[in-house]
C-alpha cells in the first residue's frame, strides 16, 4: 500500500502494477502495516485503518494537528506529528491516545527495537525505555542537534539519518540506556 496528495491509496500485489483505491478526504503523509492491518495518517489529524487496503475507515485521533508518517512499533502503532504530537495506539488502530514526549517541534518518523521506542524530527530524538521518555540530544554521547528524517530500530541499537546525509547511531551494552 503506499498513499499520498489529494487522499491517493494506491495497492499492488507484486509492487510493478499499481491499482489507485477509492481516495481518503485528507492528503496523506504515511502508511504501516502491523497486525494485519493498515494503518494511514495525514493531514489535519486523519487516521485511518484498513484490513486490505482498499477497505478504508476513519479513526479519531483527538487532534487536528498534521501528522506525518506512523510505525508499527512492536506490539502497537506510533503515529507522529507537528508540534512535537505522538499518537500511540495499542489496538490496531481503532483508538488513540497522546503521549507526552516532551518534544515540541515536528516528528517525522518512528521505530521500535527491544521494547523501546525512538522518535525524531526536527531536532528532536526521544527515546522511550522503561525509564520513561528521554531527550538524547542533551545526552553526554547523544547525537548532534539535527533534523532526522528516518530511523531503524533493532535490539538494543538505533540509526537515524537527516538532512544533508547526517548519519548517526547509538546502542546500549546493558540494555538500559543508549
Amino acid at each position: 500500500v503506499a498513499v499520498g496528495d489529494n487522499g491517493a491509496v494506491y495497492t499492488s500485489t507484486n509492487g510493478i502494477i499499481w491499482l489507485r483505491q477509492i481516495s481518503l478526504s485528507q492528503w496523506l503523509r504515511g502508511v504501516a502495516f502491523g497486525n494485519a492491518t493498515f494503518v494511514a495518517v495525514g493531514e489535519n489529524g486523519l487516521i485511518a485503518t484498513s484490513p486490505d487496503g482498499t477497505n478504508w475507515s476513519a479513526r479519531p485521533s483527538g487532534t487536528m494537528t498534521n501528522l506525518n508518517r506512523v510505525a508499527f512499533t512492536g506490539t502497537s502503532f506510533t503515529a507522529v506529528g507537528e508540534g512535537g504530537v505522538v499518537l500511540t495506539s495499542t489496538n490496531d488502530g481503532a483508538t488513540w491516545f497522546s503521549e507526552k514526549t516532551g518534544a515540541t517541534n515536528d516528528l517525522f518518523h518512528a521505530s521500535s527495537g527491544d521494547g523501546s521506542r525512538l522518535v525524531i524530527g526536527d531536532n528532536e530524538v526521544r527515546l522511550q525505555t522503561s525509564l520513561g521518555w528521554s531527550n538524547q540530544l542533551t545526552q553526554t554521547n547523544g547525537p548532534p542537534p539535527w533534523t532526522y528524517y528516518a530511523n531503524v530500530g533493532r535490539p538494543y541499537f538505533y540509526l537515524i539519518a537527516g538532512h544533508t546525509g547526517m548519519i548517526a547511531e547509538g546502542y546500549s551494552t546493558n540494555g538500559a540506556s543508549y
